[in-house]
């Protein structure tokens, strides 16, 4: 009896953290969308921004766009969309890429 009480338990904890992952992992998804954004009023001073998706329809502040296109890599398979990697590339990506 108390085995398969243990078990239940255990099989319940397990279906909560994969619930949980997975809404970990779609608020990462939503924190990190910039697609389309305007962001030109936004203080982006001390916002980590590895890992951002953007595109050419992210308005970035003035001061903060040509770092942000040497910092930015194509996103595999989603034509057009950026990401920004933890350094800057020595070359501009094109957002129209």
């Amino acid at each position: 009896m108390v085995v398969q009480d243990l078990a239940e338990d255990l099989e319940q904890a397990q279906g909560k953290a994969q619930t949980l992952r997975l809404v970990v992992a779609a608020v990462e998804r939503a924190s990190s969308d910039f697609v389309g954004e305007d962001l030109s009023r936004a203080n982006l001073d001390d916002i980590p921004l590895k890992g951002v998706r953007w595109d050419a329809g992210t308005i970035w502040p003035d001061e903060w766009e040509a770092w942000i296109r040497q910092a930015s890599r194509p996103a595999g398979g989603e034509e057009g969309v950026l990401i920004v990697a933890s350094e800057p590339h020595s070359s501009v990506v094109s957002a129209d890429a």
